[in-house]
């Protein structure tokens, strides 16, 4: 004599397979309309394959799944992250003293040494050279910082003589 099988509810059925089993448990929650507020709900699922993936779509897809990006997104993140630090600190020395040049220069040096470590970690790793990033010089975005600090003096000296 076989146990009787039981659901969740404590309910008896007799099931010949789990597959049976689990077409009976979508079939009661589409009764109970379990699954009518899906966002998805009467449409065809996306597309989510990458056309310009090739071999490597099925580790794309797997690194996704996971929440993780390929080595090459992530430090391209970090060089656009790298970027816009740069923006800002050149905002930032527009509207700061003279005085603040050697701080602002040694914080530039270190915003250009982590962007240029990104774009070597990118080009390293990019599936071609479409994603590419050229490095930073240094001298050239000190020379910005300088000017956007020289053009925020001038405007600072042109406020206090028309006071």
């Amino acid at each position: 004599m076989s146990p009787i099988r039981r659901d969740a509810e404590g309910t008896p059925f007799a099931a010949r397979s789990w597959e049976s089993l689990s077409e009976r448990l979508i079939r009661e929650a589409q009764e109970r309309g379990e699954f009518d507020q899906l966002p998805l709900h009467g449409k065809p699922l996306p597309d989510r394959r990458n056309p310009y993936a090739g071999e490597m779509a099925l580790a794309y897809e797997m690194l996704g799944s996971a929440g993780v990006a390929p080595p090459w997104i992530e430090a391209d993140k970090d060089a656009r992250d790298g970027l816009a630090r740069r923006d800002a600190l050149i905002v930032r020395a527009g509207r700061s003293l003279p005085l603040m040049r050697r701080t602002l220069h040694r914080d530039m040096t270190a915003v250009v040494s982590r962007y240029n470590d990104a774009v070597l970690r990118l080009n390293a790793s990019a599936p071609g050279p479409r994603q590419h990033r050229q490095p930073l010089v240094l001298s050239r975005e000190l020379a910005a910082l300088d000017t956007a600090l020289d053009a925020g003096d001038a405007g600072d000296a042109g406020r206090d003589a028309s006071q």
